[in-house]
């Protein structure tokens, strides 16, 4: 299932700024984002691209799997408890309850 591409990218930008907004105020993800991403605005597109790939169908995103990106990172359970915290509260914030569904079922 994907969703309606009419307005989405807006919404898909939204959510990722969002979701960062939350994340970098956060004591335990903040921290690590910072250390780990040197350019947010780059990185904020390459995650925009992503979500747009999962949600939409697009061929935005040509990285492979995200999760290679990620192994040098020491996420340990705790951060990612976080990190779904956050994203659910972006996820309800700025999609609408379809895009919401989907992508909280993408990111579990």
């Amino acid at each position: 299932r994907r969703l309606a591409v009419d307005g989405a990218a807006g919404e898909i930008a939204a959510l990722v700024r969002r979701f960062y907004a939350l994340a970098l105020d956060d004591d335990l993800l903040g921290p690590m984002f910072r250390a780990a991403i040197g350019d947010f605005e780059a990185h904020y597109a390459i995650v925009e691209d992503f979500w747009s790939h999962s949600l939409l169908g697009t061929d935005r995103y040509q990285r492979g799997t995200p999760y290679s990106h990620h192994t040098h990172l020491k996420v340990e359970p705790e951060h990612f408890d976080r990190w779904m915290m956050a994203f659910t509260a972006a996820v309800h914030e700025t999609l609408p309850p379809a895009g919401a569904e989907l992508a909280l079922k993408r990111a579990n």
